[in-house]
């Protein structure tokens, strides 16, 4: 009995040892995509379970899966588990002598454009110094590598004539004086980054940086084009000044002699130089600018009979003249004084130009408050004088640019191929000077920089017109410089569009405008200017598209004027565009409002 008992003891042994001896079966957890492609197999021990997913090793790329990893636990089964395919986000810095220079963040693959160095920086090299993945975030950090350059290109041009002068080039640890150049028959006026800006230089300042094309401004002392006019019989007896009492303004159309057809539909109309006057197929005479031309009208029936008289052009309109009076020179001195009749600057004006205002004399505790005397249409030698009030201007001195849809505009003033508004027909703005913008730079004692500004343009809609499109804004930009004020009057043609979709866009492409000011501007103050009350657009508009304005400044931690109470419309000639009352109103409005 007990080797009965033994035998069968042996064999529970054994079937015991037998069954801890054999393996555990095992499944598997198959990681797909949503197309079922496999992308990972994890082999697990019937029972036990994964502590976390696997790592997939796609670039940029993570998984979302549709089982949670609680449900991966025990395991007595085969699985399936789908993920769903996320993009990394990326945040990418990069310091300049560990000052932060750019900061992007974004998704892993979306690209993006590291802003332009400044032209002191040689030899540079972006060196990764940071390189690491947190919660789904690659967080990478560069720092620049680089020589510093202190020697910069000076080219000189007299419009598209380059000139050969003594310097071509500046070291930006000295103070460099531009040359005065010499040409025959002419006054040098100065130096200026384009042909559109009023922002003297007369030398470069020490620390300043990158290359320089400056372009030279000449005023005439001798006459070089003569007038010519064509000999006929027939010549214009006068200029008919009509008041228009729809819009409240004068046209202008010549008054045809006795002996030819008195329609003035009956002629062909043209001037010799459209950049003192246009005329219109119906003779309505347009003024751009001071100075002289020929008007002629030639009869459409017969090419053969023309009429035609040497006409003025000014502030004060439109007038006859003669070969005599246009073919002489007339000049001016004008002398600016501080308001001890300190000499600031002495000056050679033509009859009917402007002067360019110098910089005035900063005296401690007033406040620079214009000039005392117009400083365009100027007839005769003329001392003007520098008036202040107590307090502080910081804008005295300082360069202005502009950007603004047609009520911003001048001809002449703005970029090449711009469409404008100014000078128009019948407004009584005859000089740039009489524009809001040219008022409050010359009572802030400030310079014109740039005239952004384009007729007819928005902030909300496409194109290179909008203002916030790149390739308009890149403009405000020459030759590596900047305004040090910019001030934005933009809206009107959005508010007047009647658009939802404008309306709703308005918000994000003024920022879109403002991000890229920043990029390219970086020491700019930026002034935003709201809607004046306005014909152009109704009232809950005007709120509308101001509250987006208010919102943006505050939101960027910008300057605001608020014209929202401002009534513009005694003063327009048409339904949006002020006659000069409304451009002194303005300029008179928004002075005050940055002397707070």
């Amino acid at each position: 009995m007990k080797k009965i008992y033994n035998l069968i003891l042996i064999i529970i042994c054994v079937l015991l040892i037998s069954s801890c001896s054999s393996p555990k079966k095992k499944y598997v957890i198959e990681f797909m995509n949503k197309d079922l492609e496999v992308l990972e197999s994890v082999f697990v021990e019937e029972g036990e379970g994964l502590s976390e997913f696997p790592i997939i090793d796609i670039e940029g790329y993570y998984y979302v899966w549709d089982t949670s990893i609680e449900e991966l636990q025990d395991i007595r089964e085969d699985k399936i588990v789908i993920g769903s395919k996320k993009e990394y986000y990326k945040n990418v810095k990069y310091y300049i002598d560990d000052e932060l220079f750019y900061d992007y963040i974004g998704l892993y693959t979306k690209k993006y454009n590291i802003p332009k160095l400044d032209s002191k920086y040689e030899n540079c090299s972006w060196v990764e110094t940071k390189n690491e993945v947190l919660n789904f975030t690659v967080y990478i950090e560069y720092e620049l590598s680089y020589t510093l350059k202190s020697t910069y290109n000076i080219k000189f041009y007299d419009g598209d004539q380059e000139l050969i002068l003594d310097i071509n080039s500046y070291d930006n640890k000295e103070e460099t004086i531009l040359p005065s150049p010499k040409k025959e028959g002419y006054e040098f006026v100065g130096w200026f980054l384009s042909s559109i800006s009023l922002t003297k230089y007369e030398r470069i300042e020490k620390g300043s940086i990158g290359d320089i094309t400056l372009y030279a401004r000449f005023i005439e002392i001798e006459k070089q084009n003569l007038i010519e006019l064509e000999e006929t019989p027939y010549h214009f007896t006068g200029i008919k000044k009509t008041y228009n009492d729809t819009y409240g303004v004068y046209t202008y159309n010549p008054i045809l002699p006795s002996g030819v057809n008195q329609s003035l539909s009956a002629y062909d109309w043209s001037t010799s130089d459209e950049s003192i006057a246009t005329v219109s197929i119906w003779s309505s005479i347009s003024v751009k600018n001071a100075g002289y031309c020929v008007l002629t009208g030639r009869l459409k029936s017969d090419s053969n009979v023309f009429v035609n008289s040497v006409i003025k052009v000014g502030v004060n309109g439109i007038e006859i003249s003669t070969v005599n009076e246009a073919n002489s020179i007339v000049k001016h001195c004008v002398k600016f004084l501080g308001k001890d009749n300190e000499l600031i600057d002495t000056q050679t004006v033509l009859d009917g130009q402007f002067a360019i205002a110098p910089k005035p004399i900063e005296y401690e505790g007033l406040a620079f408050n214009g000039w005392d005397k117009d400083i365009y249409n100027i007839t005769s030698d003329l001392e003007i004088r520098a008036t202040y009030i107590s307090g502080e201007n910081k804008y005295m001195g300082k360069s202005f640019s502009i950007i603004g849809d047609s009520i911003s505009t001048y001809q002449g003033y703005v970029p090449s191929g711009y469409a404008t508004f100014y000078p128009y027909p019948t407004a009584d703005i005859r000089d740039v000077n009489q524009t809001w913008w040219m008022e409050t730079i010359n009572k802030l004692g400030a310079s014109l920089f740039v005239n952004n500004s384009y007729s007819g343009s928005c902030v909300a809609t496409g194109g290179s017109s909008s203002s916030s499109s790149k390739e308009r804004l890149e403009k405000l930009v020459l030759s590596e410089r900047s305004s040090d004020v910019l001030l934005i009057f933009m809206g009107s043609n959005d508010a007047h569009s009647n658009s939802g979709i404008v309306e709703s866009n308005f918000y994000s492409k003024y920022k879109i405008m403002i991000d890229y000011i920043y990029e390219l501007c970086k020491d700019c103050e930026i002034i935003l200017i709201t809607l004046p009350i306005s014909n152009l657009y109704p009232s809950s508009r005007q709120v509308s598209f101001n509250n987006q304005i208010r919102a943006i400044a505050s939101e960027y931690d910008l300057k605001l004027i608020d014209m929202e109470a401002f009534d513009i419309r005694p003063h327009l000639i048409d339904s949006a565009h002020p006659e000069y009352s409304g451009m002194k109103a303005m300029s008179d409005f928004i002075v005050s409002e940055l002397l707070k």
